[in-house]
């Protein structure tokens, strides 16, 4: 009798990602809370979590590389016309000073979020219907966000390093 239940529960898998079943994926609000207080750098590490639970981050590493070089691009030009003291133009929507800086890093955690739900979004669904427990994110989470804010640093330094 448990094997029919076993069949159900098979067809709920994306039908293209071969028989070998992956592990729980973390949730899309530990997702979305990773993003916004870690930053872009937390949820490209935080995605990167799931695609290796998914077995898929060779698939995924294109998005999280790009993902990764436009957020070095952004934050380090920032950080360029931050180390004179003013935000450029184009930020001074979201805030003056240190406050448009970190508003803006957290717009584009979001937004990368987002784009990191979309490719794993089946996967988020399938999970759901299957009433997969999401493993607990509290130590990836952490750690992700210490990285994020770590690797932020980084880019910032290297950014005021190069402008003299």
């Amino acid at each position: 009798m448990a094997e029919p239940r076993a069949d159900l529960e098979s067809l709920l898998d994306p039908s293209l990602e071969g028989s070998v079943r992956s592990d729980p994926i973390y949730s899309v609000q530990a997702c979305f809370f990773v993003a916004f207080l870690g930053g872009p750098f937390a949820i490209i590490f935080f995605s990167g979590l799931n695609a290796h639970r998914l077995r898929r981050l060779a698939r995924d590493a294109w998005a999280l590389v790009l993902a990764a070089l436009v957020t070095a691009f952004f934050i380090g030009l920032i950080s360029l016309r931050d180390a004179g003291g003013e935000v450029p133009e184009w930020l001074s929507f979201l805030g003056d000073g240190r406050t448009g800086v970190r508003n803006f890093a957290r717009l584009l955690a979001l937004v990368l979020f987002g784009g990191f739900y979309l490719l794993h979004q089946r996967f988020h669904r399938a999970s759901a219907l299957r009433a997969d427990e999401a493993p607990s994110p509290w130590v990836p989470g952490l750690v992700a966000t210490l990285a994020g804010l770590g690797a932020t640093t980084a880019v910032i330094a290297v950014a005021k390093g190069m402008g003299g």
